[in-house]
Order: structure tokens, then sequence, then C-alpha cells
């Protein structure tokens, strides 16, 4: 999306502060007085505060490309994924706010089509590093969860390499801990 200069102040406060506090949070005299400029200039640019959530919504979705472009390039979870993820911490929590307000008008709908595209984007990686390679529909449907957990659980205080590494390992654990023992699996084989 390609804004004219004199939007981008209002777009980059009203990300933040949706991304931080949630759409709630989202009121013209706050934005006009972050900007710096008065409320009128808000109504000459976006008429309401449901146009400017659409702009924002799209302006998301452009972020997000860039986004999935980088993480289509991690070579694993732990740390490449991660480092995208926490240079793009804003995106993150705006993400997270889409998911918990997924009732309002094309938030749900923006959150399913970016996180599908991201979900694509590291299945692969995802399933040779939770220990689920070539049990693509396994590693799906766990990675669906984990995303879920994942937006639930994160905060703007928790978003470090430490916290997404435990979350992590968490997973693989559990992984590892449903798969059948070595002893389990002979035992198997000699009751077929």
């Amino acid at each position: 999306m390609r804004m004219k200069d004199s939007l981008e102040p209002w777009i980059a406060v009203g990300y933040k502060i949706f991304a931080e506090n949630g759409p709630q949070a989202l009121k013209i005299e706050m934005l006009a007085r972050e900007v710096g400029k008065n409320k009128s200039s808000f109504y000459h640019h976006f008429v309401d505060i449901e146009i400017f959530t659409k702009l924002l919504l799209q302006y998301h979705s452009e972020r997000a490309k860039i986004i999935i472009e980088e993480e289509r390039r991690c070579q694993n979870i732990d740390p490449a994924l991660f480092n995208v993820l926490l240079k793009y911490k804003q995106e993150l929590l705006f993400h997270r706010q889409l998911l918990i307000h997924k009732g309002l008008p094309g938030f749900k709908n923006c959150f399913d089509q970016i996180t599908g595209e991201g979900k694509e984007a590291i299945l692969g990686t995802w399933a040779k590093d939770i220990g689920l390679e070539g049990q693509l529909d396994a590693a799906r449907r766990l990675l669906d969860l984990s995303l879920e957990n994942l937006f639930f659980k994160v905060s703007p205080g928790n978003i470090t390499p430490s916290w997404f590494t435990h979350f992590f390992r968490e997973l693989q654990a559990m992984v590892n801990d449903l798969k059948p023992s070595e002893t389990q699996t002979i035992e198997r084989r000699r009751l077929k």
C-alpha cells in the first residue's frame, strides 16, 4: 500500500496503539495528540475511525508479506524464525490483537489470510525442527494449535529470545513424549 506522506505518521501511531492496546484504544483525540495534529486533520484524511482501521489492516497485510518472505528463508525455527519474530515485535502484537478481536469486521479474515500464508512458508522447517518430518498433516495440526497458543501467551513484556526458546522446547518435549519408545515399537511389532 503506497500512502501519501501526510498519512504515514497517523498510520504509524495508530498501528503502535492498536498493537499494544487493541482496537478499542484507537481514539481520534489521542491519535491527534500523538501525531501532533488536530482532530480535524484526522477527519480530513480518514473521515472516521472505521476507514482508519481498514487502512491499518491493509498496512498490516503489506507488512506481513515482507515478514512471510523472511520466514520462508529461515533454515530453522530456533533461532532463525524467532529472530524474525523479534525483529517484527510490533507486527506480532498487532496480529495478536486481530486474533483477540476476531469478532470485529475484517479482523478474522485478515488474521486467517496472513496466518495461513505464514504457516505454509514455515511448515517444512517446522516439521523438521519439531520432530515430525515426513508427517506434514500432524505437523500442520500442531502448528495450528501452537500458533494460537503463542498468540494468546505472547505479550509486550515477554517477546524475548529466551521466551521463544522455552516455548519451542516445551513443544518439542511434548512431541517426543508422544512418540513411542523403541521398546514400545518393538513390542507392537512382536504382537502383530
